[in-house]
């Protein structure tokens, strides 16, 4: 799971405040700078400006809504960007679509005068001072993905939002970040999609576990393999990359000590496909 830091009473990096960010001061009123979404190469998020607390230390939920669980090359996604916290009122967040190589994964549309897009590359889609929702218990944005051409691969989406208290100032905003992994639909003609694989591709044990489980990685196809622990909404909670052979099996051991207690997914996203397996931890 997967910043930006809240938009203190202000703009999503707030008004008047300064953000150090690749050794150049900012200063946004009306929306973060770009590479704020927690992504990398840098993996930077608004908590140098926001401080007040560590990121993702809060209560709150942020979510990315109506995730196609593969995409359709050039396809349109109307996507809901959804950003919650108790006792905040005023909100911000920052997007970016990645590929494996770093390159823009699509493209962004802002719909309406809450967002608005950077020229990129790559592109970053965030709130606009009407996007801050000042005052509400709440805040969703609306807006649209353009899926990129055929044989991009998966796209990574790095998203940062921003809970801030209001106060107008730098201080009391929480910062939150998640990723998450949408692979390509293979066409019926790719010749990985056409070979059948094990329905036990990926398995666990033991599970349940506490706090450690080994995946058990049963001759993936050659290529990279993400690893993502997932909760009920979808949310990455930890990942990891690797590289398959494809010709032997491989172990993986992940500890999951940082999580609590629950019913989780490993989502593995290999060179052809995709497979979700249930875990569960205990307390």
């Amino acid at each position: 799971m997967t910043s930006l830091n809240k938009i203190s009473g202000g703009l999503l990096i707030a008004a008047l405040s300064v953000l150090p960010l690749a050794g150049i001061s900012w200063s946004y009123s009306g929306g973060p700078p770009d590479g704020a979404a927690g992504n990398p190469p840098q993996n930077i998020n608004c908590t140098q400006c926001h401080s007040s607390f560590a990121v993702n230390s809060g209560n709150g939920s942020l979510q990315i809504l109506n995730l196609p669980a593969e995409y359709e090359p050039g396809t349109e996604y109307t996507l809901t960007i959804s950003l919650s916290d108790a006792g905040q009122s005023r909100w911000g967040f920052e997007m970016t679509a990645l590929n494996v190589a770093g390159a823009t994964g699509g493209s962004f549309i802002a719909p309406d005068a809450n967002s608005q897009v950077s020229a990129g590359p790559p592109q970053y889609i965030k709130q606009t001072s009407a996007g801050t929702f000042q005052g509400q218990a709440l805040a969703e944005w609306d807006i649209t993905w353009t899926a990129p051409a055929a044989g991009t691969g998966a796209v990574d989406f790095y998203l940062a939002g921003n809970a801030a208290d209001g106060n107008f100032s730098t201080s009391g905003d929480y910062i939150y970040t998640i990723t998450a992994a949408v692979p390509e639909v293979l066409g019926v003609n790719d010749p990985v999609a056409a070979t059948p694989l094990s329905s036990t591709l990926v398995s666990a044990y033991p599970n349940p576990f506490n706090p450690i489980v080994a995946l058990h990685l049963n001759q993936l196809p050659a290529g990279e393999v993400n690893l993502e622990v997932i909760n009920i909404n979808g949310q990455v909670l930890q990942s990891l990359r690797l590289n398959s052979l494809g010709s032997s099996d491989l172990k993986v051991p992940m500890d999951l000590s940082a999580i609590p207690s629950g019913h989780y997914f490993v989502r593995t996203v290999y060179p052809g496909g995709m497979t979700v397996t249930p875990i569960v931890k205990l307390k």
